[in-house]
């Protein structure tokens, strides 16, 4: 049976995947939404006038993240501790 710091540690890893696509999705919308065009097999954003524009990660959205990770990584540890406690307590049942 998982332990709690494996639940968590299972938590945290899910919470860095999904700030990672949350990442990625809000760079791809903040190019789109300046007009440029997002390469993805290069990350970049190419503006309407043909150069490379950088993303600034705002503190909104690293607010944002931070508040993903947390929820989800809580979320994510207390579904899994209590989905694999529920089946290590089913052994004595008949």
């Amino acid at each position: 049976m998982i332990s709690k710091i494996g639940s968590v540690t299972v938590g945290v890893i899910v919470s860095l995947l999904a700030i990672y696509q949350l990442h990625n999705f809000l760079l791809v919308d903040a190019c789109l939404d300046s007009g440029g065009q997002y390469q993805r097999e290069s990350a970049l954003c190419i503006g309407q006038d043909g150069y490379e524009h950088i993303i600034v990660l705002s503190d909104f959205m690293l607010f944002v993240y931070f508040i993903v990770g947390l929820a989800v990584s809580v979320i994510t540890a207390y579904l899994v501790h209590k989905l694999l406690s529920k089946k290590g307590g089913n052994h004595g049942a008949t």
